[in-house]
């Protein structure tokens, strides 16, 4: 599979802290040291594979950009690619238990806050007369992904450390608000990644507060899967492994009915990751039943899971597992329109 890269810089001899006081006028968009290098998924749905190859050509638009309108909406744009769909595979990996490359997923969500760090700048610029109603709207996107970004960035600096932790549980607090958002894949996505990033913290209780254990019909495909599967973790954690056994078994009967718009690889892929938690879920008990003193059930449970195991391996290829093909489901393409000049000094972006 070809890989492709994403550049982003801003004209400073390092990198661009997030969030650090710099003024508009000394914004600038230039090559910078920090790249980024992700495979495009085979798994993603065609559409996404040609949103993700475009990610560049939203970069050189930014670095184009002239006006702060142009800045916000070109630095939006570019910065939903990196955070929705460079994003994607590394998370894909750490949702299936995978190694991430080192360094990668950091920088990827660096280059996405880069780009708001523009966006945001550039809102304090904005023209006399600038459409309020559009002025809000693009505020909400910049909250919106930011709030995202910050989670993924806490998770792509966990060390498990108490400081790691903190930060994982202040960045839930901010995205608590979109898991009611009008938009269902929003409010789906932001779950799962709250769930995910309680979890990590070693809060599995809020992990299972927020998923409660329903089986129904799959909304959101991949995203909906990767949530429940997110809850047989939590109860892992909780040392409840007799009901996340239970309810491994039970999403494992479902896939081909819930991921029924999907291939049958991308089904197989789904089972399997069911499968290699089940067998790591009974290698989990037996360590527990071990420390617990009861050797015999111990062996029991290790035996359970070899036999679930079977042949393959509890540390899959990264072409075996399953990956979701955006980080945050349900968002509109938010490149600007073509009419919208980079020169432009005022005025109202088309909606």
């Amino acid at each position: 599979m070809a890989r492709w890269s994403m550049t982003v810089a801003f004209g400073l001899v390092g990198v661009l802290p997030v969030r650090a006081p710099l003024g508009f006028a000394d914004v600038d968009v230039s090559p910078t040291h920090r790249v980024t290098t992700q495979p495009a998924s085979a798994q993603a749905p065609e559409a996404a594979r040609a949103e993700a190859r475009g990610c560049g050509a939203l970069i050189q638009a930014l670095r184009a950009a002239v006006s702060p309108v142009a800045k916000v909406e070109r630095g939006l744009a570019a910065a939903r690619c990196a955070i929705v769909l460079e994003c994607a595979a590394p998370l894909s990996r750490d949702l299936n238990g995978v190694a991430a490359e080192p360094g990668a997923f950091s920088s990827v969500v660096a280059t996405g806050e880069d780009c708001l760090h523009v966006a945001v700048e550039a809102m304090q610029h904005l023209p006399n007369g600038f459409d309020e109603n559009r002025r809000r709207i693009l505020q909400d996107r910049i909250d919106m992904l930011r709030a995202f970004a910050d989670v993924f960035a806490a998770l792509a600096a966990n060390d498990g450390s108490d400081r790691a932790s903190a930060r994982l549980t202040d960045a839930c607090v901010g995205l608590a608000v979109h898991v009611d958002d009008p938009n269902r894949g929003v409010a789906k996505s932001a779950k799962l990644w709250q769930a995910v990033a309680y979890r990590r913290a070693g809060r599995a209780d809020r992990t299972l507060s927020l998923l409660r254990p329903i089986i129904g019909s799959l909304r959101s495909s991949r995203v909906d899967f990767f949530t429940r599967m997110e809850r047989c973790r939590a109860l892992v954690d909780a040392g409840r492994f007799v009901a996340a056994q239970s309810l491994a078994m039970r999403l494992e009967k479902r896939v081909n009915v819930w991921l029924v718009k999907e291939d049958e690889t991308t089904r197989k892929r789904a089972a399997d990751s069911l499968r290699r938690f089940r067998a790591e879920c009974y290698k989990r008990w037996a360590a527990d039943l071990r420390k617990r003193g009861k050797e015999d059930r111990a062996r029991a449970a290790e035996d359970e899971m070899r036999r679930v195991l079977g042949d393959a391996s509890l540390e899959p290829a990264i072409e075996d597992i399953l990956l979701l093909d955006q980080s945050i489901a349900g968002l509109p393409d938010w490149e600007p329109p073509e009419s919208t000049p980079a020169t432009q000094a005022a005025g109202t972006p088309k909606k």
